[in-house]
């Protein structure tokens, strides 16, 4: 029951600062607004992460907003699964390891 009465008051809290950066109220917020709002969680991300990730979890190019459900799968998938990278970025990390990797080991 702790788990869950927890994991309601992190929602609560998702939801209050999301709705605190939708300023003018119409449900999403745009890319000034999620880079304020991910500092606001303690991710810095530079403008052109923010706009990938928004593409990415928007399904497309030229979004230029994420609702609360997107900013959620960013939180889950983007931060929490790939240490805040936007996935062009953590393929571009994956393939310079491959790079640099012999025999299965990665050499620096």
């Amino acid at each position: 029951q702790f788990f869950e009465v927890y994991a309601d008051k992190v929602q609560q809290d998702l939801k209050r600062r999301f709705e605190e950066c939708d300023t003018n109220g119409d449900g999403t917020v745009a890319i000034d607004e999620l880079s304020e709002l991910l500092w606001s969680v303690g991710i810095t991300p530079f403008d052109a992460e923010v706009s990938d990730i928004i593409n990415e979890v928007s399904g497309g190019e030229g979004f230029q907003s994420v609702n609360m459900e997107q900013f959620k799968r960013i939180l889950n998938d983007v931060v929490l699964g790939r240490s805040g990278f936007s996935m062009r970025e953590a393929e571009r990390v994956r393939e310079a390891f491959r790079r640099h990797a012999q025999g299965g080991e990665v050499m620096f």
